[in-house]
């Protein structure tokens, strides 16, 4: 069972998207740079990555620039959440650009309530255990303080998401009425990433979205998002998903958005979508 689910109205300005995956067999999934860090918790077991280390059970983890692989067992159950841009910060209060393709232990990060996770092992049913997570969300909220630069920083990435096309610098900083260095600062520190490097991670994603709805023609796809042309699109996909565009779609499944698994499951299987709730 794979879901993916729109949080509640409340935590809309710092929660995405949550999701939800029963693994079940053995598999490796790659993860794609979408612009966003998270929360992952794996019941009852953690995920290896490729060098063969462990993975904490429960982690934050930053901006995913490269690509990454870990390795899932038969029977565990992934939970995720896709945070704003910026929402690490408000959350945790943590500089963003440490988490860049990296994770923490979020047992470290917040070691008061380590028992979270003895609790949510105890409830069974996905909707329990989104509820549970949503719940201790709220309960991070209302600990911490949104500051002004929040907002700001809002309206900054917001800008650059409007559409795949990268605007300049000097044009976001022009709205924002800052300096080039202040927003260059506020991105290292909310997003942990460039304003330049965060626009060309939205392209991508901006062709990833036209992938998915079914695009075949690479050429027009680079047009739509507002690359130079296909060899560019090309190198610039290869760079963050870590293949060609034709061969992602031949090799790989998304169970959920950027959370991909090779399409060589067990004789006779095949990988179900996610459904939306």
């Amino acid at each position: 069972m794979n879901l993916l689910i729109t949080p509640s109205s409340d935590l809309s300005a710092f929660i995405r998207d949550l999701w939800l995956i029963d693994h079940r067999h053995d598999s490796s999934y790659s993860t794609l740079p979408d612009g966003c860090p998270g929360i992952v918790i794996q019941l009852p077991t953690a995920l290896i990555d490729s060098s063969g280390a462990q993975i904490p059970v429960a982690f934050v983890y930053g901006q995913t620039i490269q690509q990454r692989t870990f390795h899932t067992t038969a029977g565990t159950r992934t939970l995720g959440v896709v945070l704003e841009p910026g929402a690490l910060r408000a959350l945790f209060d943590l500089d963003a650009h440490i988490l860049t393709d990296d994770c923490l232990d979020l047992s470290e990060l917040l070691p008061a309530d380590s028992d979270f996770l003895e609790r949510m092992a105890t409830r069974k049913k996905p909707t329990a255990q989104i509820a549970m997570l949503e719940d201790f969300l709220r309960r991070l909220l209302r600990k911490r303080r949104i500051y002004e630069e929040w907002r700001t920083l809002r309206t900054a990435y917001n800008l650059i998401s409007e559409d795949a096309k990268l605007r300049s610098i000097a044009e976001i900083r022009s709205e924002l009425g800052i300096s080039e260095r202040s927003l260059e600062r506020r991105f290292r520190q909310w997003v942990g990433v460039s304003p330049r490097l965060y626009g060309r991670i939205v392209r991508f994603q901006s062709a990833m979205n036209y992938m998915r709805a079914g695009a075949a023609d690479f050429t027009a796809l680079a047009h739509n998002s507002h690359y130079s042309d296909q060899s560019h699109f090309i190198r610039e996909f290869k760079e963050f998903a870590g293949t060609t565009p034709a061969k992602f779609r031949k090799t790989f499944l998304e169970s959920v958005p950027n959370f991909v698994e090779s399409r060589a499951t067990k004789p006779g299987e095949s990988l179900p979508h996610s459904e939306s709730i």
